[in-house]
């Protein structure tokens, strides 16, 4: 097991016990927690992000300090008798690791809580989290946590000047680059034309299963 590896099973294994000590044990100075938002891509709390639209105040990227304390105060009113957190598979690398979650609970409401994780956790050379990345089903989460409310779009189509670019957003050089081929428009040629077909490949950077040394590993649920 890599010390990417034991620190992810333990921040997992903690977080299904809802030991908030735990998690912040395991966690370098500094470390950091980014959960999607999903089409609100600029969610999260208001006042540590204040372009954003506070719709989900635990998404985002927040310190894990600020993470935890809001989890401590939000988590117990959401869900009363807590919320499993089940390993399923884990993809290994030494500094980094993903691992394939399922969440389930009921909310206050009463409603049932079923929603699947993609954890990504980077460590440094002692295996202490340095950062946490959290994909989930954010329809789901806000049919349950949110009590159906739409999720809102405008801090995505309208972003507040001087915003600080998402994660996801592509570097603006690369999305000017691609609008700039997709308008232009070659001449038409005159005369009879022969057209060639040509394929060509296209190659993407490497995959956490693809580094060396990663294994995929199946899971049971802690104990």
């Amino acid at each position: 097991m890599t010390r990417a590896v034991r620190a992810g099973m333990d921040f997992i294994s903690a977080l299904d016990r809802g030991s908030l000590g735990g998690l912040a044990r395991l966690c370098a100075t500094g470390a950091t927690w980014w959960v999607d938002t999903g089409p609100d891509r600029r969610g999260g709390d208001p006042q540590l992000s204040p372009h954003g639209s506070g719709r989900f105040p635990l998404h985002g990227v927040m310190r894990m300090d600020d993470k935890l304390a809001l989890m401590r105060r939000l988590g117990p009113t959401a869900f009363p008798t807590g919320c499993r957190q089940i390993p399923r598979r884990v993809v290994a690398g030494d500094d980094t690791c993903v691992i394939e979650v399922e969440g389930h609970g009921v909310h206050a409401s009463g409603v049932e809580y079923a929603n699947r994780y993609g954890f990504v956790f980077d460590v440094d050379a002692t295996g202490a989290i340095v950062a946490v990345r959290e994909y989930l089903d954010t329809v789901h989460a806000q049919q349950v946590v949110g009590g159906g409310v739409p999720v809102p779009r405008s801090s995505l189509d309208h972003p507040a000047a001087g915003d600080a670019p998402d994660p996801g957003d592509p570097p603006p050089a690369v999305a000017t680059a691609l609008a700039s081929r997709l308008s232009a428009t070659p001449s038409s040629p005159t005369g009879p034309v022969t057209r060639t077909a040509t394929c060509g490949s296209s190659t993407s950077g490497p995959t956490a299963s693809a580094r060396s040394g990663s294994t995929a590993t199946p899971c049971t649920s802690p104990t």
